[in-house]
């Protein structure tokens, strides 16, 4: 039955085909095929004892391409697995503690030797495949993209061994990059970009963007591309029929495709899962979110910079497991639950309308349609990217942006794709002060700092004074029962005061700390002004390198 995702499921991994001389009289101790005519180059199968098992596959190992390579915080060696019918199959690498080398393994030992091995057995081949990797020089490993001596490496997927190499001076495929590209177990094929699309052909898939958010999804899209800095996040929210779910999987198909359904993965439940995720793929996508508590917050927050979370090994005493991550994230919901302040100002955020009736269509004809204009897609987004790396170290902005990278980086971009000077951040600002705006407007402290100073402009005291003034207000005949989620200690007021000052702001409160001998004061000042809407300025560089 034909796959209906955007990317088709890939082939499974069987084992490599080995092929040995056989002349007449030389049976290896085994009795020839009666079914496969006897030639001089053909898999030979024999039965062989417990004892030797592990012997026989080392052998056969030897004959496997072995590369050395630094990922997720581990050294570890990679093993180019092929086929052993002789199906078409693009040779893939694996991981020699990845499940599915151990599973390639078995099916190896079981096709050339007609016996399943041991778990044993197979840790004594593994490990011997180790001791030989392990004495190679150490390589750069990805995911998908990455950087490397000045240009951005784009992997195909496992279907396709090819690159994309973009430069400064424009894009190529090319057949092998300095980079070794290990897809995830659930990875993709990118289709082959096309030199001189059109990027209006992506604009018809996504009739639910406004036109004033389109700059931002263009530039997040190119933002996932970039090879060193803080990445963002995408949330897109949006009532039901808006097309949350299919947008997410459009997108995904473009930056980094899984087969299936896999990018509308469920949210994680702890912190260790959004890291493991994370390490094994460039974009992460949930789908259906409603709310995001402060743990998973801060693991985005570190998962877009780009960090390590460290954690003791398993079954091991003094032994530390690190995870590291750098990725890009898209969410989506009826309400994505951002409300974090570090959260937001890393977040690009879209509303997404109704689908007009006129522009519903099938999901399976909306998918065939798509895969057939990717390749022309890709190639103006990529036309985009070229730009971008050769203007972005040179391109500034102002007002400056909390993911500076990021946003010059899509900015150097937006004369390949037809965007006006400043464009995509002006979106990208425009977006966080609307929904910062939101969450003051249903904020539990701004909500308290507004029943206090009603007839002030100015408040001074310390944390502890303020949290007794805000009981007091819940007490007594004129009492106002307390918003929910207000904090309830005077550490979590000073905690809430700093990082909510930007939601605090822009209600109209200033908030100024200052340390004295005997406490710690606190002076808020509540002006209210309209602020200014700030047009983003934009410096280019000229042909020769130079700011403009």
């Amino acid at each position: 039955m034909e796959n209906d995702s955007l990317t088709n499921s890939p082939t499974p991994c069987t084992a490599i085909v080995v092929h040995e001389t056989v002349s007449d009289g030389a049976s290896h101790n085994a009795e020839p095929n009666e079914a496969t005519p006897r030639s001089k180059s053909r898999p030979i199968a024999r039965k062989v004892g417990r004892s030797e098992l592990a012997w026989e596959l080392i052998d056969l190992a030897e004959g496997m391409d072995v590369r050395h390579g630094t990922i997720n915080g581990e050294s570890q060696v990679f093993v180019c697995i092929e086929s052993i019918t002789g199906a078409a199959f693009e040779p893939q690498w694996a991981g020699t503690r990845e499940a599915r080398f151990r599973k390639w393994l078995a099916a190896l030992c079981y096709h050339r030797l007609q016996r399943g091995p041991t778990a044993a057995v197979l840790d004594e081949v593994v490990a011997h495949i180790e001791a030989r990797g392990f004495g190679l020089p150490a390589e750069p490993i990805a995911r998908r993209v990455t950087g490397h001596d000045g240009s951005i490496w784009i992997s195909l997927g496992p279907e396709d061994e090819r690159v994309v190499e973009i430069t400064p001076n424009g894009w190529a495929i090319v057949e092998d990059a300095p980079v070794l590209f290990l897809p995830a177990e659930n990875a993709g094929t990118l289709p082959v970009p096309v030199p001189g699309g059109k990027l209006e052909l992506l604009r018809r898939y996504f009739p639910n963007v406004q036109d004033a958010d389109w700059p931002s999804l263009v530039g997040f899209i190119i933002a996932t591309y970039l090879p060193d800095g803080a990445l963002p996040i995408l949330a897109l929210s949006g009532p039901k029929n808006s097309g949350k779910s299919m947008t997410t999987e459009l997108i995904r198909a473009i930056c980094d495709p899984v087969v299936g359904l896999d990018a509308r993965s469920a949210f994680p439940d702890n912190v260790e899962d959004v890291f493991t995720i994370a390490s094994t793929t460039h974009v992460l996508s949930f789908d259906n979110l409603s709310r995001i508590d402060k743990n998973i917050s801060d693991a985005l927050c570190t998962v877009t910079t780009g960090a390590a979370r460290q954690t003791r090994r398993f079954y091991a005493q003094g032994s530390l497991h690190t995870s590291r991550a750098r990725n890009p994230v898209i969410l989506n919901g009826i309400s994505t639950g951002i409300e974090r302040e570090d959260l937001v100002s890393r977040t690009v955020f879209i509303d997404l309308q109704p689908i007009p009736d006129a522009a519903r269509r099938k999901e399976s004809l909306l998918r065939n349609d798509f895969r057939r204009d990717l390749p022309e897609i890709l190639g103006a987004l990529l036309d985009g990217v070229a730009m971008a790396l050769r203007d972005g170290q040179a391109t500034t902005i102002a007002p400056a942006h909390r993911l500076e990278d990021a946003a010059c980086f899509a900015t150097a971009a937006e004369p390949a794709l037809g965007f006006t000077d400043g464009a995509i951040v002006d979106a990208w600002l425009r977006s966080q002060d609307s929904t910062q705006e939101d969450l003051g407007s249903v904020d539990p402290l701004v909500e308290v700092l507004s029943r206090l100073m009603f007839n002030c402009s100015v408040w001074n005291g310390s944390a502890s004074i303020l949290l007794k003034q805000a009981v007091a207000m819940s007490e007594g005949e004129d009492a106002v029962k307390l918003p929910k989620d207000f904090p309830l200690t005077a550490r979590q007021i000073g905690e809430q005061l700093l990082r909510k000052k930007d939601v605090l702001k822009r209600a109209g409160f200033t908030v100024m700390k200052a340390r004295t001998n005997d406490a710690r004061m606190i002076k808020i000042e509540r002006k209210i002004v309209a602020e200014p809407i700030t047009r983003v300025s934009v410096v280019r560089p000229t042909e020769k390198g130079e700011p403009r």
